[in-house]
């Protein structure tokens, strides 16, 4: 009998501890599967219902709000969110009674939720309104969303954007239902807390505003529609103006980058993104779009563009005519540059004639002292 070498019992030996672990009877036990949780049972509740099995919806809608319950509490946004769920569920089955049951729940626990300060109290007063207006309930929602504002505005949440928000959003109910004039006194009610709290430039100011036009509009007063739809635009247009500043800034270090790495390309590129962000500020004809409309010039003229750099030079001097006027020294960097394109074009004519004016601006006389600009400093008396 041939001796069982040590390679060969080491290749054996986990048979035979399985065969060993099978003879004693002692077995590993299966794992238990693990429990899931009241969210668990929510996602898979919302995609019964989207996929149209209202049944199993409502099986694990019933599932995750009792594990809520007991996880997080019974007036818990999430635990709110999984009892709208099961309303929905109900009343897209036709189960309008159960359905109704359920909310008067929901809307007993949505107002612990408002009393303990929650931020999400506002989405979660949307949400039930949403239910009770997809079946045309419009006054239902009204109701609802008067007595969660009645609670807010008697907690921190009266400070809150939830608070702007569900004013909003009773505004809309109103002009839904064709009652503009209760409307418009709910629109400016929110306006007034928005301007208080949060300032003009949050995006719930200009939202309140067009809310407010759209009623007074509706109502036949279309000048007061129009105030408001300005207001909103001035509002928005706010943070757009702040931000083209720092666009403006960016798009300048860029170029100038740009044309140390002689890539004078991308530094045209990025000199008429600064161009078109000053447009946006300060308008299309305004003396900060001198400086850069002319270095875009010089891009296009070191690439031998000559033709391109002549229209932003001429550019650059209407800009500062509509400016500064036909006599300002603003005039005469725009004018020389010009003049000396040309010169170096061939055209010797045209570069006299544009010099004659350059003399006539700076001999001028009584010429009004023009505001600082990008290329002119104040006279010295």
């Amino acid at each position: 009998m041939k001796k069982l070498t040590s390679a060969a019992f080491l290749a054996c030996l986990p048979a035979l501890l399985l065969l060993a672990a099978g003879c004693s009877g002692t077995r590993k036990a299966p794992q238990a599967a693990p429990v899931q949780t009241g969210l668990e049972h929510h996602s898979q509740a919302q995609a019964h219902l989207h996929s149209g099995d209202h049944e199993e919806a409502i099986e694990h809608f019933e599932k995750a709000t009792d594990a809520l319950e007991d996880s997080h509490g019974e007036h818990h946004p999430e635990t709110i969110k999984a009892h709208l769920g099961l309303a929905k569920a109900h009343k897209l089955k036709g189960e309008h009674t159960k359905a109704h049951m359920v909310l008067v729940k929901t809307g007993g626990l949505l107002k612990k939720c408002i009393s303990s300060f929650n931020p999400l109290a506002g989405s979660l007063v949307k949400e039930m309104c949403d239910i009770f207006k997809s079946s045309g309930d419009h006054q239902a929602a009204a109701v609802i969303y008067e007595d969660s504002i009645a609670v807010m505005q008697n907690t921190s949440l009266g400070r809150h954007p939830a608070m702007a928000e569900t004013l909003i959003n009773l505004g809309e109910t109103y002009r839904e239902q064709g009652l503009h004039g209760e409307a418009v006194e709910v629109f400016k009610r929110a306006r007034v807390v928005i301007e208080k709290d949060y300032g003009r430039s949050h995006p719930q100011f200009a939202k309140a505003l067009m809310g407010l036009a759209a009623s007074h509009t509706a109502s036949g007063d279309h000048i007061a529609g129009k105030e408001a739809i300005t207001l909103a635009i001035d509002a928005t247009e706010m943070p757009v103006r702040e931000r083209m500043a720092e666009l403006a800034a960016q798009y300048a270090a860029m170029a100038g980058l740009s044309e140390k790495e002689a890539d004078h390309g991308r530094a045209a590129s990025f000199y008429r993104k600064q161009i078109s962000a000053l447009s946006v500020l300060h308008g299309d004809n305004a003396s900060p779009l001198i400086a850069p409309t002319l270095n875009l010039a010089a891009a296009f003229e070191k690439r031998g563009m000559n033709k391109r750099a002549e229209t932003y030079l001429q550019r650059a001097v209407q800009i500062a005519e509509d400016a500064f006027g036909a006599r300002s020294l603003n005039l005469v960097q725009p004018l020389e540059r010009l003049a000396a394109l040309h010169r170096s074009s061939g055209n010797t004519a045209e570069a006299d004639k544009i010099m004659e004016r350059v003399k006539e601006v700076q001999a001028a006389p009584e010429r009004p002292e023009p505001a600082p600009a990008p290329l002119e400093k104040p006279e010295e008396n």
